[in-house]
């Protein structure tokens, strides 16, 4: 039988931070934050001599090693995971798989993380997503969207993910949702999970640390509906002939 793994996606500036820090604040869970297979990245980290060597040398082309090396560790992690009693849910860095290439047609249709994992684990995932308009403006605001031509673009490649993530068998979770209803939203999560839910969870939240913690919720320390982002004239005239961004708002009753 395979080992039991949960892994969590989504796109930058799309809410998944403050999805991620209520995640972990359910009982017994710990989130390990934006991990990918194919990136690494020098820095100071004086624990992990490997992630140093692999940066720093054409070791970082070498696909092969690097996923042995990720692997393994995520394993450790599943092992130790075992040891102290928690449930472990490893964020994905899933900007790195949609929003880097410069053309969309060199983008493969697929998770790496879930490719990677899948064949040795049960894994139970869930995809979370945002109103496009809302989550492309931030991403433009905060300098992430430098591979991607313009709003259609965008879309040509959240319309790519959902249909992947979809095929895959992922759990979709709207961030609106969430903001609505947080408490029966990750009622809802934990059931997928399988994880027990904490009653106290808007309490703590808020204090848990969390890479990616860019978008302009990150002061709240309560979870709301933050007020729509302006869309100009320009934005408006984008998204109204972009077929994609169309189908999205027709698959997840976003109003167009």
């Amino acid at each position: 039988m395979k080992k039991r793994l949960l892994t969590l996606h989504h796109q930058g500036c799309s809410g998944g931070t403050v999805i991620s820090k209520a995640i972990a604040s359910m009982l017994k869970t710990f989130v390990i934050s934006e991990v990918h297979p194919d990136r690494v990245i020098h820095g100071f980290n004086p624990y992990d001599p490997i992630q140093n060597l692999l940066a720093q040398t054409n070791l970082r082309d070498d696909t092969r090693l690097k996923r042995d090396i990720f692997f393994q560790r995520i394993n450790q992690c599943y092992e130790i995971s075992l040891k102290v009693k928690i449930n472990l849910v490893f964020r994905d860095h899933s900007h790195s798989d949609y929003m880097l290439e410069k053309d969309i047609k060199f983008i493969k249709n697929k998770s790496s993380l879930i490719s990677l994992l899948s064949k040795s684990f049960n894994l139970i995932s869930i995809l979370t997503i945002r109103n496009p308009i809302e989550s492309y403006i931030s991403l433009c605001s905060n300098g992430q969207a430098n591979s991607i031509k313009d709003f259609n673009d965008y879309c040509d490649r959240i319309l790519l993910m959902t249909e992947t993530y979809r095929t895959l068998g992922c759990e979709m979770i709207k961030y609106e949702d969430f903001c609505k209803n947080p408490k029966e939203t990750l009622k809802k999560i934990c059931k997928i999970y399988e994880i027990e839910f904490n009653e106290k969870f808007e309490d703590i939240f808020y204090k848990i640390p969390m890479t990616g913690d860019s978008g302009r919720g990150k002061k709240l320390n309560s979870i709301q509906t933050l007020k729509p982002k302006l869309v100009d004239d320009n934005l408006k005239k984008q998204a109204l002939s972009s077929q994609s961004y169309l189908k999205l708002c027709k698959d997840f009753n976003y109003d167009s």
